[in-house]
């Protein structure tokens, strides 16, 4: 995004070759109303040919571009699990034309026609060829026109879902590309996601436990092997016996509350995937 420096338009003169033969390449002075106006090389044009003479630049008039570039949403739809965003890519051009001179004056803003965009909201070009389009701009004699040229381009992009989250969806829904209806829905399948989520890492954190606790028990059996049933020993022995009853309690315990993370990790997959079914195919905008 940005403005170039003001320049000064060309002073040209566009007609068809209609003599029915070739126009030569050669030096051409452009007298208008018995006034010299300016000096040009014609090209060669051949019969029904289009001929463009720049012959002089008109210093009274300055013209500014400012250029901006941005991403509009176009629609969003659903499919096999990836949010489908079609968005446009926005060219937009501002000419701010400033006439200097005591003469109304008419500006043709010329551009090329760029592959793959379309013009929006614009007026229609005052002609069109395949590799340029022309719209003329009326300029009051100490005046300032404006005009602006608008281009776009669809493009499609995937994301997972899986990926969205909370205020992205609050702003599909405020910009109305989602309804109420799949607002929630999506927002239940984030929650779900949220849980299985957690579940996950609460199991993570159980079988690390587990893990410690079964190499714990591994270092009360080596030392219930050194201890003998009677006498003092036999006191620490059975306070061993103790601590093992309480690993395979604390154990038997674990094992329970994975069980339970599972069932919720299943149940949560199984909603996500009704809700995934009652979203394929529905599109917003």
């Amino acid at each position: 995004n940005g403005a170039k420096l003001p320049r000064h338009p060309v002073v040209a003169l566009r007609f068809a070759n209609t003599t029915g033969l070739t126009l030569e390449r050669g030096p051409v002075t452009i007298v208008e109303d018995g006034e010299y106006r300016g000096e040009a090389v014609i090209p060669f044009t051949k019969a029904e040919g289009d001929v463009y003479l720049a012959y002089a630049v008109e210093l009274g008039v300055r013209v500014t571009e400012n250029t901006a570039h941005h991403t509009e949403t176009a629609g969003l739809s659903i499919r096999e699990g990836y949010l489908l965003i079609n968005e446009y890519q926005v060219q937009t051009v501002t000419y701010t034309i400033e006439n200097e001179t005591a003469e109304a004056r008419t500006i043709t803003v010329e551009a090329p026609v760029t592959p793959q965009y379309e013009p929006f909201n614009t007026p229609p070009p005052a002609s069109e060829t395949a590799a340029e389009r022309r719209w003329q701009v009326e300029v009051e004699a100490q005046g300032t026109a404006e005009f602006t040229r608008r281009e776009r381009h669809l493009t499609t992009r995937h994301e997972q879902i899986t990926g969205l989250d909370y205020r992205r969806l609050q702003r599909f829904l405020r910009d109305r590309w989602l309804d109420q209806e799949t607002f929630d829905r999506l927002s239940a399948l984030l929650d779900n996601l949220a849980l299985i989520q957690q579940a996950e890492q609460d199991k993570a954190q159980l079988k690390t436990e587990r893990e410690e606790i079964y190499g714990r028990q591994a270092q009360l059996r080596e030392n219930l092997q050194a201890l003998k049933p009677a006498g003092q020993e036999g006191v620490l022995r059975n306070r061993v016996l103790g601590q093992l009853k309480t690993t395979e309690d604390r154990l038997d315990e674990i094992e329970t509350q994975v069980k339970a993370l599972d069932e919720q990790i299943a149940q949560a997959e199984a909603r996500n995937d009704e809700i995934m079914a009652a979203l394929e195919g529905q599109a917003g905008g």
